[in-house]
C-alpha cells in the first residue's frame, strides 16, 4: 500500500496543484524585484566630475565653433580612419574610465606621468585631460598635430588649436611641451608639402617646442629625450591613437588596449617611446582601439544610442540586496515545500479511501 501511495502521488498531482505553484513562483519572482538596488561604483564622485568636465570643455570647443568631428580628407590628413571609432570617441564617459584605469594602477595625486596625444581621437584626449585634473595628476605631454580622417585634420582646427583654447580659458590646467607633425615617421612624409607647412606654423604659432627631426629614429629619440629633462621618476606612461614614434612601427599587436602593469617583459620588435616607459616596468595605457574600450569599460548604457553623463556600469550597476533576498529566497522555498506536502497529504488520503 505504502508503495502504491508514493507512486500515485509522485504522478498524479493535479492541474490545479501545478497552477497554485505557479501562482506562488510567480508571485515570488516579481517579488524579488523589490530587492534590486542601484549600487554606486567605487569613485563614483571622481568619474562623475571627470565626464562632467569632458562634457563642458567639448561644449566650449563647440562654442567656438570647432568641430571634435573632421573631415574624411584634407590637406593635413596623415592617415585613414573609421568614421564609428571618431563618433564613438565623443562620449564623455570615456574620462570616468580613465579615473578607473588610473586608481586600479594606483596613480596618486601628484603623480607625475609621460601622455603622448595626436589629433586623430581629440575628445579622447579632452576625457584624459579631465581624468587627470579631477584626480590632481601632473602630465607631461607630447602632442602630435597630424590627425588622420575624421579627427582633428581641418586648418585652423587641429589639436594643438583645441589644447590651447582649453588652456587660455583655464579649463585646463597644462598643455603639450612639445609636438611634432605626425603621420609617417613621425615628419608627416606621407602629407603634401604645403600640408606639412600647415603642420609646422601650427606648431611654431601656439610657442610649444617643435620636434623638427627628420627621421623615425631621431623622433623617438628627442621624445625620450624630452620627458627624461623634465623628470625620470614617471608613474605612467599613457598613449592615445596610433603615433608611430610612441607606438613603434608593428609593435600595435604587442600593446594591449587599455590598462596594462605588467608589459614590462615583453619583446616589442621594434623602437619606440611606449616599449622604452615599458622597459622601466611602470603601467601603460594605450587607447586606439575605442569602441571595444567603451564596451569592456561600461561606458553607456545598454539601451541608448546617446551616451549620457553618469550613465553606465562604470558609474553604477543594479544588483540584488542580499540581506533581504536570502531571506526572502529561503520564505520562497518554504512554501514550496509546505505545499509539496500539503498536495502530497490530500494525495495519499484520496488513495486510501
Amino acid at each position: 500500500m505504502e508503495e502504491r501511495q508514493k507512486h500515485y502521488y509522485k504522478s498524479k498531482l493535479t492541474t490545479t496543484n501545478y497552477l497554485v505553484l505557479l501562482v506562488v513562483t510567480l508571485v515570488f519572482s516579481f517579488g524579488t524585484e523589490f530587492f534590486l538596488k542601484e549600487v554606486k561604483e567605487k569613485f563614483y564622485k571622481e568619474k562623475l566630475e571627470a565626464s562632467q568636465l569632458a562634457l563642458d570643455a567639448q561644449l566650449v570647443l563647440r562654442n567656438e565653433n570647432f568641430d571634435l568631428i573632421g573631415q574624411e580628407m584634407s590637406l593635413i590628413t596623415t592617415d585613414t580612419g573609421d568614421s564609428l571609432s571618431k563618433q564613438t570617441s565623443l562620449n564623455p564617459n570615456f574620462a570616468a574610465g580613465f579615473v578607473q584605469m588610473f586608481k586600479d594602477a594606483k596613480i596618486q595625486k601628484g603623480d607625475t606621468i609621460a601622455v603622448a596625444v595626436t589629433g586623430s581621437f581629440p575628445a579622447i584626449n579632452i576625457a584624459l585631460y579631465s581624468a587627470m585634473k579631477v584626480l590632481g595628476i601632473k602630465p607631461v605631454i607630447i602632442s602630435s598635430v597630424g590627425a588622420s580622417q575624421w579627427g582633428a585634420n581641418q586648418v585652423g582646427e587641429t589639436w594643438l588649436d583645441f589644447e590651447n583654447l582649453l588652456f587660455r580659458k583655464k579649463i585646463f590646467p597644462f598643455k603639450s611641451v612639445a609636438a611634432s607633425l605626425g603621420g609617417k615617421s613621425d615628419i608627416a612624409s606621407d602629407v603634401s608639402i604645403e600640408g606639412r607647412a600647415v603642420l609646422e606654423n601650427v606648431i611654431t604659432t601656439s610657442g610649444i617646442p617643435y620636434i623638427n627631426v627628420t627621421s623615425l629614429e631621431e623622433s623617438i629619440n628627442k621624445r625620450t629625450e624630452t620627458y627624461n629633462k623634465i623628470t625620470s621618476n614617471y608613474k605612467m606612461f599613457v598613449n592615445i591613437g596610433g603615433g608611430v614614434a610612441s607606438l613603434g612601427i608593428g609593435n600595435l599587436k604587442f600593446a594591449p588596449h587599455g590598462l596594462s602593469l605588467d608589459l614590462f617583459d615583453v619583446v616589442f620588435p621594434k623602437d619606440g617611446v611606449l616599449p622604452r616607459m615599458a622597459e622601466r616596468g611602470i603601467p601603460i595605457i594605450h587607447i586606439a582601439e575605442v569602441i571595444s574600450i567603451e564596451k569592456e569599460l561600461g561606458l553607456k548604457e545598454l539601451n541608448y544610442i546617446v551616451p549620457r553623463v553618469g550613465k553606465g556600469e562604470i558609474f553604477s550597476q543594479v544588483k540584488y540586496e542580499l540581506l533581504y533576498l536570502v531571506p526572502f529566497a529561503i520564505f520562497y522555498w518554504a512554501i514550496i515545500f509546505f505545499l509539496l506536502k500539503r498536495f502530497r497529504t490530500t494525495a495519499i488520503k484520496k488513495a486510501i479511501g
